[in-house]
């Protein structure tokens, strides 16, 4: 029972660690405070490092990406707030940071989709894969050369 109430006890602790707003974090990246903008960063980078950590609680991790995939979008979100966000999915994504990544291959500015693509070179497991391939075939023949690295950094062999 002791355990129990302790085991309980840190999971709730962990969540509070956890908590960011990342509406709220998207909203300073697009101010003018560059201070504020670069700690809005890092508290980030910080959420999705502790999401990470080996005793972290895998749906934390989940929420936090789904947060980072939900605003994307978000209006009045400059390019560099946008770069970032991707950026946090190139690091810490999943199968369904994968999925937004992909979405993003089409995005009308260049440095967005180079970023998905980055992003879907380093989010682990076989649907990135998939989606670089399908980029491939059905990419631009312009990007065709940074799809085909994209598959050779990932040690793709077929």
């Amino acid at each position: 029972m002791k355990k129990t109430v302790l085991s309980l006890f840190a999971a709730c602790a962990a969540s509070l660690v956890f908590a960011v707003d990342v509406p709220s974090v998207v909203n300073t990246l697009g101010g003018d405070d560059y201070a504020a903008r670069m700690q809005a960063r890092l508290d980030l980078k910080q959420a999705f490092a502790e999401a990470t950590a080996p005793s972290a609680v895998a749906a934390e991790r989940l929420a936090l990406e789904a947060d980072v995939i939900a605003q994307l979008g978000a209006e009045g979100l400059p390019l560099s707030g946008r770069l970032y966000l991707i950026r946090m999915l190139e690091l810490f994504g999943t199968d369904t940071g994968a999925d937004a990544a992909y979405a993003l291959l089409g995005d009308s500015e260049p440095n967005v989709r180079d970023s998905a693509r980055r992003a879907l070179v380093a989010i682990a497991g076989a649907k990135a894969e998939a989606y670089l391939l399908t980029a491939l075939t059905r990419g631009s023949e312009a990007d065709r050369a940074a799809y085909m690295d994209a598959l050779a950094t990932r040690g793709a062999v077929d």
